[in-house]
């Protein structure tokens, strides 16, 4: 009896390590003013970049607003997550442009907790921003930033 205890113990460690690297990935989507913008997001993921396959992904388009939250699911410290949020109808040069109070978007939560935004509106054009060929805003997120 005595002998089990040491790998009990060492059972409930490893279980708990697992355990730590594990997290329930969410997607949180808002919008306003997006009519005419062509608003959508995605979002792709690797599972295991060391020994890469394709994890779970979302595609979505808008109308006018958004406010919605979609479950990625689990992910480890060697997944990876890519999100995108763009205005498919707009460009640098195209008489459409977004409203001063146009926004789209994107939150990534890791066990509840927030770990990365995108977001698309006319005043922020930082991170990973490109308008040719049209507005888009891009984030990648690693397992290891989560922890």
């Amino acid at each position: 009896m005595f002998l089990l205890l040491p790998l009990l113990a060492l059972k409930c460690e490893k279980d708990d390590i697992v355990k730590a690297n594990r997290f329930e990935i969410t997607v949180r989507v808002t919008g306003t003013h997006l009519d005419g913008l062509g608003a959508e997001m995605h979002v792709s993921s690797v599972l295991n970049v060391l020994n890469p396959t394709t994890g779970p992904t979302l595609t979505y388009s808008y109308g006018s607003s958004v406010s919605q939250t979609y479950t990625l699911g689990t992910f480890g410290i060697q997944d990876q997550f890519t999100a995108v949020v763009a205005f498919r109808n707009v460009t640098c040069n195209s008489s459409l442009q977004p409203a001063t109070d146009s926004r789209l978007r994107l939150e990534v939560l890791a066990n509840g907790v927030l770990v990365n935004v995108v977001e698309l509106a006319p005043g922020s054009r930082s991170g990973s921003f490109s308008c040719s060929p049209y507005w888009i805003n891009t984030t990648v997120g690693n397992g290891d930033d989560w922890d």
